[in-house]
């Protein structure tokens, strides 16, 4: 492929991160992607044969960037203490899902995903979420003790994520405006560092102090 046609193909998956993850898949339309690129509007099938292929190809890109920047293992060692590892991976989470621009492009797509249930949640339940969910499980096990059992922390794994997932689709849906629920709970621009981590670190709190609790009455902690 030329150079030429690698710029034109990448300016669409650029206009297609920022309309797919504004708009979602349904209402996400082939001309704002072409006008946004700058380019005709057959490009699309051109490039990618449908607008499926290009979403598919958007939604994949996004993920690289939102895990080169955040990674689950927020860079820690396999050996690093449970405790840690469990800060690290919801901090990734929150600051992928309600980060705005192209940080915050994979989780809006997420977010619209489970509230959209369209086809290619099939293809993000296989490459994103059932290995994030493993990670999640491993990090909670640890915490809980050998003695938990798997329902145990499969429902802590699914109390964790909740929480995350919860507030990246009200973000992905502005339910977080003056007007809307829990209005001021996602920090504007100008603070959106420092509120991301106090939001990150309130649901690591909250989160750490049910399963140490619930640890309490796995039987190994019993006398």
């Amino acid at each position: 492929m030329s150079k030429d046609h690698k710029e034109v193909k990448e300016r669409l998956i650029e206009a297609g991160m920022e309309e797919f993850s504004e708009k979602g898949y349904r209402n996400a339309t082939i001309a704002r992607i072409c006008s946004q690129a700058d380019v005709n509007i057959a490009s699309v099938n051109y490039y990618f044969g449908s607008k499926d292929r290009l979403y598919q190809e958007v939604w994949r890109r996004a993920f690289v960037i939102a895990l080169e920047k955040y990674p689950l293992h927020g860079g820690l060692g396999e050996d690093a203490p449970a405790e840690e590892q469990l800060r690290a991976f919801i901090q990734a989470k929150v600051y992928q899902l309600l980060n705005p621009g192209k940080l915050g492009a994979a989780g809006k797509i997420l977010s619209n995903e489970l509230s959209q249930e369209t086809e290619i949640l099939k293809e993000i339940k296989h490459e994103v979420i059932l290995p994030m969910a493993e990670l999640l499980e491993s990090i909670v096990r640890k915490i809980l003790g050998s003695n938990a059992n798997e329902s145990q922390v499969k429902l802590c794994a699914m109390s964790i994520i909740n929480q995350c997932i919860v507030l990246g689709v009200m973000n992905a849906k502005g339910a977080f405006g003056p007007k809307n629920i829990f209005s001021g709970v996602i920090p504007d621009s100008q603070n959106r560092e420092e509120g991301l981590e106090k939001i990150a670190e309130h649901i690591y709190q909250f989160s750490l102090a049910g399963i140490r609790k619930i640890a309490e009455n796995c039987p190994e902690h019993k006398d």
